[in-house]
């Protein structure tokens, strides 16, 4: 099933604990701009 509005993005490898940034940025059919970003924790 195809979902427009989710993007999965496969890390590889394992990530330590700590606190991540994702900042992303994308561009609509339309040319319409649009940026944003969240935090997450990897605890121990």
């Amino acid at each position: 099933m195809q979902n427009d509005t989710v993007l999965m993005v496969p890390i590889s490898g394992t990530i330590g604990a700590g606190t991540y940034t994702v900042e992303w940025h994308a561009l609509s059919a339309d040319g319409h701009k649009t940026t944003g970003s969240y935090t997450f924790t990897v605890k121990p």
